[in-house]
């Protein structure tokens, strides 16, 4: 057997567990909808096509594992992406409470979360740009957390889903304060690393508070002003 169709154990409520041949290439949609009795399932090292969610209203399942030698799919804490963990394709029915979904995440996969009613939140990062249709659907109870503006908030409004904005944190390297790093703040970094006395405490704090260690090596130096301002698009600070 190389694939499974779409529900082809639609409704196994007795199903507790799959063991699939080496051989299986693909897995439609629904395939095992409704196996309210898996807990667990383990996606084989062959199969490079899997459909919309194989796994809806699986309420008893909480991992989805992959094989390691799989190319085309991964898993991270029980949840189904593809390998390079940029698109979540499933996340098991069985998963309760809240969840966050990775930073490396890029695309929701439609019908991702759909049927699953134990969970209580899901926090998208603004990395996500993609959310497929019915990403959501069935999900009795559920908020979904992001930033204003993303494309979280505006899947969630069209959609009737609740959301929940979470509070932006300081921009890195905004030490002027204007929402915006521009060569202003490359000056102001760069005063603050030749130590400038003319420096008041509240722009001292204003940099230790948004990240003076721009270039991210773990020391701040004039190194970091050269990294914002090849950001920036400019040479030196004006």
């Amino acid at each position: 057997m190389t694939g499974i169709d779409e529900y082809a154990f639609d409704s196994c409520t007795a199903l507790a567990s799959v063991t699939f041949g080496k051989g299986l290439e693909w897995i439609w949609d629904d395939a095992f909808c409704g196996c309210s009795a898996l807990t667990d399932i383990t996606i084989p090292a062959g199969v490079t096509e899997i459909g919309e969610n194989p796994f809806y209203h699986c309420a008893g399942l909480k991992e989805i594992h992959v094989d390691k030698d799989n190319a085309a799919f991964a898993s991270q804490d029980g949840v189904l992406f593809d390998k390079a963990l940029a698109e979540l394709i499933c996340c098991p029915g069985g998963r309760a409470g809240d969840y966050t979904v990775p930073d490396s995440v890029t695309a929701i996969a439609a019908g991702a979360f759909s049927g699953n009613t134990n969970l209580t939140g899901v926090t998208v990062p603004e990395s996500v740009t993609s959310i497929g249709e019915g990403a959501f659907s069935g999900c009795e109870g559920l908020t979904v957390r992001g930033y204003a503006g993303s494309c979280a908030e505006a899947y969630a409004k069209e959609n009737g889903i609740p959301f929940e904005t979470i509070a932006q944190g300081p921009v890195k390297g905004d030490y002027n304060g204007d929402a915006a790093v521009t060569v202003a703040d490359a000056v102001l970094l760069a005063r603050f690393i030749s130590e400038d006395t003319a420096l008041t405490s509240e722009q001292i704090a204003a940099i230790l508070n948004h990240e003076p260690d721009f270039d991210g090596d773990g020391i701040v130096t004039i190194r970091d002003v050269s990294e914002m301002l090849k950001q920036l698009g400019t040479s030196q600070p004006a």
